[in-house]
């Protein structure tokens, strides 16, 4: 007889859906942790999920449905965390979600059906590497919907919708899985009205308007030949094709160029970071030599990195390549400041444990390299906005940078990431979208920007076409210039 069984930690929750399936023949609820049934029933006992109180066979079910909790491994702790990893083989950051999945696929039986519902953060960020290889090693894909920032569900968390069978051989049998993602744009040149809910079972491709919001849909193909290393993302055929292109080109990436940092990260923004340091009485004013020009993503524009108005206390100093804390006995003021404080910055016990002193800021990276030429962009934004600074300034950790010293590969690297390329470069290969249209310009991501090879006409070009304010034409040069086409609209 076909049965269908439910799991929950919360009575309330369990009671509410006994409720709901009372007249549903074969039913059953119980208040039981799922994941300690799974992890058990892979073990020696391996007990029958139909008998709580059990242990005669493991668990295989014809289909296994869940929304898991999604929490992270810093609310987890690091014991559960370690737990979690050795009992469902998971490496790396380990949040619950992840145990949960591997639960899922061990509860089912060869061919067996999963659907799941849980965060997107797996498909683009390196966390999520396990996460994909998990998927593809244990399950026939068969679609995969990133709902994206639509809010259809009251989570924190933008989620997806992953839905496969076990497969016995664990290999992905579909050399392409299905692919869409939807989230929300400011505008769109021709967009249908239609609920987004309706869009998404109508297969519908292009802009929608959904009440007072205009959505996006992507409809494309997983590449599964392409692994579990890089982010997922639907792909149409022409954007395929382009990324085709620019593999046999054989092009550089900004990554080759050097390492891309994060900029500064104090974990106590309102001491070290303020536009106001003159207005503190004379013997709390740090002194000048510690406190300099911090560039923030307010300050910084396609090619201009402006003079801001925010300063930071910087009590570091370069010691060989590499920063040091200074001597708070050579700066009286700073140190007669930073006292004013000390409860707030003795707080933060992550720096004093890591055997650092109470005063100094907890990501200071490298001072010596701050006076070098770099190229500065904001971590958070619609579109991307690379400038060269040029002013020796501190770059805050709401930004990334990288010290360029060539002025000719500054200007190459400045265009490209300045261009509609660079935006759907993102889109097409990284893909980490925030609400309202927002992307996340990190590292991991950006160090994969294609970058043409420079040479004298091409500087010469990009500076002409910049010094006249011709921004169309230098958007089409860097497409040309790494030879794809650019999409029309």
């Amino acid at each position: 007889m076909k049965a269908v069984v439910g799991y929950d930690i919360d009575q309330d929750a369990v009671d509410k859906a006994a409720t709901r399936l009372e007249s549903t023949p074969g039913a059953t609820v119980h208040q039981a942790d799922f994941l300690a049934l799974a992890a058990e029933s892979s073990g020696p006992a391996e007990p029958d999920l139909f008998d709580i109180g059990g242990a005669s066979r493991q668990l295989e079910f014809e289909l296994v449905i869940s929304n898991p909790p999604y929490v992270r491994t810093q609310t987890l702790g690091a014991d559960v965390a370690q737990t979690l990893g050795t009992k469902f083989g998971l490496t790396g950051r380990v949040d619950l979600y992840h145990a949960f999945t591997v639960a899922m696929i061990r509860a089912l039986a060869d061919g067996g059906g999963l659907g799941l519902l849980c965060s997107n953060k797996f498909l683009t960020n390196k966390a999520g590497t396990s996460m994909r290889r998990l998927l593809l090693e244990q399950l026939d894909l068969s679609e995969i919907v990133d709902l994206g920032d639509t809010k259809l569900f009251e989570a924190a968390v933008l989620p997806v919708i992953v839905s496969g069978t076990r497969v016995s051989n664990g290999k992905q049998k579909r050399e392409t899985v299905g692919f869409r993602s939807v989230y929300e744009v400011k505008a769109h040149a021709s967009p249908i009205a239609s609920p987004i809910i309706a869009a998404l079972s109508d297969r519908t491709s292009g802009g929608v308007v959904d009440g007072e919001r205009t959505f996006v849909i992507r409809a494309g193909l997983l590449d599964v030949a392409a692994g579990h290393m890089q982010p997922w993302n639907p792909m149409d055929a022409a954007t395929r094709a382009r990324f085709s292109v620019l593999r046999k080109s054989k092009v550089k990436t900004l990554g080759d160029l050097g390492k891309i940092k994060v900029g500064v990260k104090t974990t106590a923004d309102p001491v070290f970071i303020r536009t106001d340091w003159g207005t503190l009485p004379n013997e709390l004013q740090p002194e000048a030599e510690l406190v300099h020009q911090l560039i923030t993503h307010h300050d910084i524009e396609p090619w201009d990195a402006s003079q801001g108005a925010r300063r930071i206390l910087y009590p570091h100093r370069d010691n060989n390549g590499r920063s040091a804390a200074v001597d708070l006995t050579g700066y009286p003021r700073a140190a007669a400041y930073l006292e004013s404080h000390r409860e707030r910055l003795e707080g933060r016990k992550y720096v004093i444990n890591g055997g650092r002193n109470w005063y100094e800021i907890w990501v200071p990276q490298k001072p010596g390299l701050w006076k070098l030429p770099k190229l500065v962009f904001p971590d958070i934004a619609e579109t991307p906005r690379f400038a060269i600074d040029r002013t020796g300034a501190i770059v805050n950790g709401d930004c990334y940078w990288l010290t360029i010293e060539d002025d000719d590969l500054a200007d190459v690297v400045t265009a490209v990431g300045n261009s509609s390329f660079c935006t759907w470069f993102y889109d097409a290969a990284c893909g980490n979208f925030l609400y309202a249209g927002r992307r996340r310009f990190m590292t991991q991501y950006m160090e994969r920007l294609p970058i043409p090879n420079v040479t004298e006409n091409l500087v010469e070009e990009i500076r002409g076409l910049h010094a006249t304010g011709d921004a169309e034409g230098l958007d089409e040069l860097v497409w040309r210039s790494l030879g794809v086409e650019k999409p029309f609209g």
